[in-house]
Formats: structure tokens, C-alpha cells, sequence
């Protein structure tokens, strides 16, 4: 199955479920209206080791600036301020400490760049390789 085919199967697995005033499955971000003529909008991109990125030819700084840039694009995308975003990160016992603070200083320096601020998130050790999934949401002002 392909990525698209996939995601259509989710579409109509939930299709009877509420959707709670969040506008469907499909685009850059999902949007809920706030009011007040305002949107928030969220997105997620997971990257995984082996397969968007390799440690080796990247530096944990530069991957800290990536794993957030993903995120501020699809905000972007959907002409919205970024806000806020979450950080949850699966690390291997060789990319803890100094790995680890070297990434956070690279996603410190570009959530300050677009004022965005870091609200939470999850860590976990990983047995297998690093994981990395971001979450951001920003307003906009509604169409």
C-alpha cells in the first residue's frame, strides 16, 4: 500500500467518529476555528534515523534546526504564524548528553529565530536508532 493509499484507509476508518471541529484528513495541517476569526493549526512529522536522516552526515545541531523547519514549512504552508511546538525524541545510549545538548541547541536557535516556544513533549531511550517526532501549532486568521 502507498502512503496516499494508506492515509485513505485512516480517512475512512475514522470518517464516522466526531470530528470535533477539526477540518478533515488531507493538507499541510489540520485546522480548528478558535473564534474571533482565528484558526489554530497543527501539524506532526516523525523522522527516523536510516531513513530521513543518517547521524553520520549529519550534525546534531543541524538535525535539531531540520526536525523543527519540517514542521515551521507545513505552518507556513498554510499562511499561519507559528506558536508553539512539542518535542518527543526516542534517543540511543550513544546520542544522549552531549549529542542530545548539541541537538536542543540547534532547535533552541531556530524556535527563537521564528519566536516560537518549545510547550512539552516526551523522551524516551531507544534501542534501535533515534526517533524524532515534532509537533507545531500556529494561528491564523481564517479564510
Amino acid at each position: 500500500m502507498t502512503e496516499f493509499g494508506f492515509i485513505d484507509s485512516i480517512k475512512t476508518l475514522f470518517a464516522p467518529l466526531p470530528d470535533n471541529g477539526f477540518e478533515g484528513i488531507g493538507d499541510d495541517c489540520s485546522v480548528l476555528s478558535v473564534g474571533g476569526g482565528e484558526s489554530l493549526v497543527f501539524t506532526a512529522d516523525l523522522l527516523t534515523e536510516g531513513v530521513h536522516f543518517l547521524r553520520t552526515a549529519t550534525s546534531p545541531r543541524e538535525l535539531g534546526r531540520k526536525s523543527l523547519a519540517v514542521n515551521l514549512s507545513d505552518v507556513a504552508a498554510m499562511g499561519a504564524r507559528p506558536v508553539a511546538t512539542l518535542l518527543s525524541i526516542a534517543l540511543p545510549a550513544d546520542a544522549a548528553d552531549t549529542w542530545a545538548a548539541e541537538f536542543m541547541l540547534g532547535y533552541r536557535e531556530l524556535s527563537e529565530e521564528f519566536g516560537v516556544t518549545l510547550a512539552g513533549g516526551d523522551t524516551t531511550r531507544s534501542l534501535s536508532g533515534l526517533t524524532i517526532n515534532v509537533t507545531a501549532i500556529g494561528r491564523a486568521a481564517d479564510a
